[in-house]
Order: structure tokens, then C-alpha cells, then sequence
């Protein structure tokens, strides 16, 4: 479908900005990066990007990888904008 095609396409540099924090937290926090994905569409899922990591360390320090890691998107791009 076009208006899908074009949706997916305007929506590039979003992408970016989200699969990227994902990363960036995800690292800094001591996880391990399995792969990035900055644009690679899904049509089965929805999904237009993914990172995978294993979170590393004792289970607090689990648990904040994680926890960080999954709401990236939020403080970087307040810190963005």
C-alpha cells in the first residue's frame, strides 16, 4: 500500500531517534548490544526498528539496564527537544 510506504518512509528519522536511545542506554548502562536496526520494517510485527540486548550483572543491576533501557525514548527525546 502507498499511503503505508510513504507513512514508513516520514518516519525515518523518528525511527533513528528511538532505536538509537534504545542503544545508547542500553551500553551505557553495561548491557550487552545484540543488534541494531535502525529501519528494517516488519509488516508481521509493526515494527519499523529493533535492538537487541542481554542485560549483564547482578539482578539490580539487571533490572536497571533494563528499566533504563525500555524508557530511552522518553528521556532522550525530552533531552532533544
Amino acid at each position: 500500500n502507498f499511503y503505508v510506504i510513504l507513512h514508513n518512509y516520514l518516519t525515518i528519522p523518528g525511527v533513528f531517534h528511538h532505536e538509537l536511545s534504545h542503544a545508547v542506554l542500553a551500553f551505557l548502562t553495561g548491557a550487552k548490544i545484540g543488534h541494531i536496526h535502525l529501519f528494517k520494517p516488519d509488516e508481521n510485527e509493526g515494527s519499523l526498528g529493533s535492538v537487541s540486548f542481554a542485560p549483564r550483572g547482578l539482578i539490580p543491576v539487571q533490572a536497571i539496564q533494563m528499566f533504563l533501557t525500555s524508557i530511552a525514548p522518553v528521556p532522550c527525546g525530552i533531552a532533544t527537544c
